[in-house]
Formats: C-alpha cells, structure tokens, sequence
C-alpha cells in the first residue's frame, strides 16, 4: 500500500521521495502541494484503490499519513 501511494505522489508531483522519509511527510513539506493538487491526488488514488473518500474525512487531507490510515480503514 504505501509502494502503490508513493507512486502516486511521486507521478503527480513529478519528483522521487525517500522511502525512510515518505509516511511522515506533511502538506507544508512538499512543494506545490495546494488544493487543487490534494484534488489530484485525491481522483488518484480512488482510481488506483477502487474506492470513494467521503466528503466529510477529507477536512484532514494533509499528510501522508492520513492518506495510508485512511487506506487501513478500507481494508
């Protein structure tokens, strides 16, 4: 799960991240990262994991670690 999330970001911010490093990084640690690329991300990986976020759990979109806690939930 956090290969398949890492590919995401990393296609969509068009950059590498460190594996050590990747689950704690946050919205203020990577650049560009602003709503409308959360938006992108957000359309990503629904399509990769083949689900729907509901509206109301993503106040909290803005790290990593939401995201794969997130996907915990869903398995």
């Amino acid at each position: 799960m956090v290969k398949k999330l890492k590919k995401i970001f990393e296609k969509i911010f068009k950059k590498k991240f460190s594996e050590k490093n990747f689950k704690k990084l946050k919205i203020d640690d990577i650049k560009g990262w602003d709503s409308m690329t959360n938006l992108d991300l957000i359309f990503a990986i629904e399509k990769e994991f083949n689900f729907k976020f509901k509206t109301k759990d993503l106040e909290n979109a803005n790290s990593i670690s939401f995201y794969l806690k997130y996907l915990k939930g869903k398995k």
